[in-house]
């Protein structure tokens, strides 16, 4: 009798254990669910301003900004892979621009997020293309259930949270966060890659690139500098914009002046020209800042952190991008 009454006050326990447990991951659940709706930080629900957080996943942010936050707030856009990501376009005054840039990203990947923009903005504006290799190579979309549900994906997802704790993280430690201007820059790996070794070193190996290139002429196959389902999503997308009334701009990257002479003398750059430039019509504007009039960007020292321009050449190229811009709107 007494071991009967253990045995089932035992399967008490357990089932007490299992229901207490169910209880409070489903309360956490709620919780996680319901601050996030109150939080709103994707301006899914109401009106929000732009957060300026550090986001753990820069492509489904911005692809959740992109339906209602984005457009409500900008009508202009800055496009392209890492090496525009890090272009403050609070920078830019001539435009009332938000930079969807993406680490990582080709227009592939980048897609989903330009198109949602141009479906839920009412305001055509201006559609600024940074033209770079990377931009058309052959990465594949990942899917993502952002997609599919953007609403559900913003009540269960986990960027808000990474956001607050690296925030929190950053004020603790001392350092302040970078990004004021809410126009983009969400992810500090975009802003900041202080574990790459000094620029020099980047510089020598360059050099030994420049010497073997002259030294015995190597080129780089077509179909590696540019991917034809990446191309016809570019050509795609910008027709799809001018359709809905879009001004369109593209400028080639300013590549730094070792970098060029490498992509130059294995023949990538002339060819990546030459097929960007049948993408854009008369009335499109193409700016080229692989001139010598960039030189004081293109070969300076301290300007470049590698491929990329780091935070002084970046903010220095916003300048000069703006400059432009400006007179473009004069017209």
């Amino acid at each position: 009798m007494t071991s009967d009454l253990t045995i089932f006050s035992l399967r008490i326990s357990l089932r007490f254990y299992v229901v207490t447990v169910m209880c409070l991951i489903g309360l956490l659940c709620s919780g996680f669910v319901g601050l996030n709706y109150a939080l709103n930080d994707f301006g899914l629900w109401r009106d929000h301003a732009m957060p300026n957080q550090l986001y753990g996943d820069p492509l489904t942010a911005k692809y959740l900004l992109s339906q209602r936050a984005i457009p409500l707030h900008f009508d202009s856009l800055l496009i392209g892979p890492s090496v525009s990501a890090n272009v403050d376009v609070g920078n830019i005054a001539s435009l009332e621009m938000y930079n969807l840039s993406v680490q990582g990203t080709n227009i592939l990947r980048i897609r989903p997020t330009l198109e949602a923009f141009l479906e839920n903005n009412k305001r055509p504006g201006t559609l600024v293309f940074c033209l770079y290799p990377y931009f058309t190579n052959n990465l594949k979309l990942v899917p993502s259930r952002a997609y599919d549900d953007p609403e559900r994906s913003a009540l269960f997802s986990t960027i808000p949270l990474h956001a607050y704790l690296s925030r929190a993280g950053r004020y603790f430690s001392g350092e302040a966060a970078y990004d004021k201007s809410s126009r983009g820059m969400i992810d500090i790996s975009e802003v900041r890659k202080d574990h790459r070794p000094p620029y020099a070193e980047f510089a020598k190996k360059q050099d030994k690139k420049i010497a073997a290139l002259i030294a015995q002429p190597a080129f780089t196959p077509h179909d590696k500098i540019i991917d034809p389902e990446a191309y016809k999503a570019l050509a795609e997308v910008i027709e799809s914009a001018r359709l809905k009334g879009y001004r369109i701009v593209a400028y080639y990257y300013p590549l730094n002046y070792r970098d060029f002479t490498i992509r130059q003398l294995n023949g990538e750059w002339p060819y990546f020209q030459q097929e960007m430039n049948k993408l854009f019509l008369d009335r499109d504007v193409v700016l080229d800042f692989n001139t010598s009039a960039y030189d004081d960007i293109r070969k300076s020292e301290t300007a470049y952190m590698d491929n990329h321009l780091n935070r002084l050449g970046a903010d220095r190229f916003a300048e000069v991008l703006d400059d432009a811009l400006a007179r473009l709107n004069q017209r």
